[in-house]
């Protein structure tokens, strides 16, 4: 057989980036701040790239994407630029790509700035293990591999069951109810559609599967293997079950009266089956089960909760103590009473040391972890702990990050100020001050900041306004100092007849959106501020206006701006009646400001609040 060693050697390197990953490229680098500006240091404090770009992401595989004077690049460890700026957006690299935006159209690149296969989808994600999720219309989603080809497609959903790379695709047609298939990376289909309705992910080797309900309105639901054969299957006792099992047992709910249907809820408790399908342990005072873990689970009784071991025998009465972790020396750190302590040995009770919480996820390979104790009622500050009992950080950080790639360094704030601290609880290097330029130069679609000021009388105001209606007008005459940024003037203004009243009964039903004008003329969502204080503003009066601080945006793209006003709007009669209810959407005025090309070409989404911290802690 004749081998062609060039496609061999190409399928070998795929290979090594899949298996190895970020680490085959890991650098100890990390971002700081200087000046408004983006540099990296290494884990010891030294800068080792000047802070010098406006907006950076991580290093990953060797590169990390930088944005200089608006357009985005891919800088080396030594800061140079190996590939151009000339994105509007651009992510870090992972298996080989990365995704990056040019005039809104989003794309693959390689890492020497070729587009290894052209693509015309809505929406790009990162690939994982030869495989990337891409939207392909409003909803519709396909899997495409490392040549481009489409694997899979048109599906309403699309989940990731295994990760040696199985999937679930969904359709969810009008008027027909919701049907799902199997595949696997190359598109081989191993459960056809129609034969369940929803699978979820593996767990020891098994998938929960349903399909329905029968007769009685009991769902149908089963487990597969790997080989996607049914091996277990709803019993007639067995009312439902959880979605994975642990340690061989997954918790059930039983039915103890199967010849009678009525009033099934007192006839109900729970207990574990194993992945025969044998009920092994089954009591009828057990009103709640959880996940077995280390041999043994935790169990409702009546108001009291007890630990039982796989034989289901009481083990420990409440309140139990469970084992967190043991260290080497035969120290153990104790979770009872919603606290957790160390026992140093058997004979000592406690080390006189306690956390409120803690996360062992942070610093998981080295001999430390992060707890969490309140200095007052309600402020809860973190410190770093040796898993030996020694204390390395006193409880001084206010917010933290962790990133497997930093090299055990953790992302945190210290009095206001960032910094980054090592699994060893020394800060390697930390901000000097916390001031901010006085515009946000940034790139995320996010929820912004707003300050809700106060109430007015429309004929304060010293410009033009729409008569007999609700409106939104921008002054960008009117600029503020607002939560150390710059912020423009925004009002909602009741010239209508009615008092209105904003419906508080969910804060996302009153909200302000910023769009911005593309060349096409279309106009894009590029910041959702929601009005938080919404129960400060229920009511405007007529002839009343509410004003709100909103963020003044750095950028290199001029263009024409505008805000969106969202609401539930209730109409009170005269005797304070309601007269009627309905969603709105009052568009405002149009005038010039800046963004980022950035802004416009991410994709939209509404959560969080970036303030100050935020492109520190990596959420953009």
């Amino acid at each position: 057989m004749r081998v062609n060693y060039k496609y061999f050697r190409f399928a070998l390197m795929i290979v090594v980036i899949v298996i190895f990953g970020e680490n085959l490229y890991a650098q100890p680098y990390l971002r700081y701040f200087e000046n408004g500006k983006v540099g990296f240091i290494d884990t010891t404090g030294k800068v080792v790239i000047k802070a010098r770009f406006a907006q950076t992401g991580d290093f990953s595989e060797g590169l990390a994407p930088a944005r200089l004077k608006g357009l985005y690049g891919y800088i080396d460890t030594t800061g140079e630029y190996v590939i151009p700026p000339k994105y509007d957006f651009a992510s870090s690299f992972k298996e080989g790509f990365a995704i990056v935006y040019v005039d809104s159209v989003p794309m693959y690149i390689n890492k020497v700035g070729n587009i290894p296969f052209k693509v015309n989808y809505k929406r790009l994600n990162n690939f994982e293990r030869g495989i990337a999720e891409v939207e392909i219309g409003e909803n519709k989603y396909a899997l495409i591999n490392r040549f481009g080809n489409e694997i899979a497609g048109n599906a309403s959903k699309i989940e990731m069951i295994d990760t040696t790379g199985i999937y679930a695709l969904y359709n969810n047609r009008k008027g027909f109810p919701e049907t799902m298939y199997v595949i696997d990376s190359t598109g081989k289909i191993l459960i056809p559609e129609g034969i369940y309705e929803s699978i979820f992910r593996f767990s020891e080797g098994f998938a929960y599967v349903s399909r329905g309900y029968d007769s009685e309105y009991n769902k149908i639901w089963g487990f597969v293997n790997r080989e996607f054969k049914e091996v277990l299957s709803r019993k007639k006792d067995v009312v439902s079950c959880s979605l994975s099992f642990k340690e061989g047992l997954v918790d059930v709910e039983i039915n103890n009266d199967t010849t009678n249907t009525e009033n099934l809820k007192s006839k109900k408790n729970c207990g574990y089956m194993d992945t025969l399908g044998n009920i092994v342990i089954k009591d009828t005072t057990f009103d709640f089960c959880g996940d077995f873990e280390n041999g043994n689970a935790s169990v409702k009784r009546g108001d009291e909760w007890i630990k039982i071991n796989k034989k289901g025998e009481v083990i420990c009465d409440s309140p139990c103590e469970d084992v967190v972790f043991e260290n080497s020396e035969g120290g153990k750190l104790i979770y009872q009473g919603k606290k957790y302590f160390f026992r140093k040995s058997k004979e000592d009770s406690s080390s006189g040391m306690y956390f409120n919480k803690i996360d062992l996820s942070v610093f998981s390979d080295s001999g430390s972890f992060i707890f969490g104790n309140f200095i007052q009622p309600k402020k809860l500050l973190f410190g770093i702990c040796s898993k030996s009992g020694k204390i390395l950080m006193e409880p001084i950080i206010e917010k933290y990050n962790y990133n497997e790639s930093q090299s055990n360094c953790l992302r945190a704030v210290i009095d206001k100020k960032r910094c980054y601290v090592n699994n060893r609880g020394k800060i390697i290097w930390m901000e000097e001050d916390d001031a901010l330029s006085d515009t946000l130069d940034i790139d995320c679609i996010y929820s912004a900041f707003t300050n809700e000021k106060r109430y007015g009388r429309t004929s304060e105001l010293n410009f033009k306004i729409k008569k007999d209606e609700l409106s939104v007008a921008a002054n960008d005459n009117e600029r503020i100092f607002s939560d150390k940024h710059l912020a423009r003037k925004v009002y909602i203004i009741n010239n209508s007849p009615d008092s209105i009243v904003i419906d508080e009964i969910t804060t996302i039903s009153c909200f302000i959106v910023c769009q911005a004008q593309r060349m096409s003329g279309e106009w894009k969502n590029i910041e959702g501020y929601i009005l938080h204080n919404v129960w400060n503003m229920h009511t405007i009066r007529n002839g009343d206006y509410y004003e709100v601080h909103v963020p003044v945006y750095k950028g290199s793209l001029k263009t024409k701006l505008r805000y969106v006003f969202y609401y539930t709007k209730k109409i009170l009669t005269d005797d304070g009646n309601i007269k009627f209810t309905y969603n709105n959407t009052i568009i405002g005025n149009e005038f010039y400001g800046y963004v980022n090309p950035a802004q416009l070409w991410r994709y939209a989404k509404f959560v969080g609040s970036p303030d100050k911290y935020e492109d520190f802690f990596g959420v953009y």
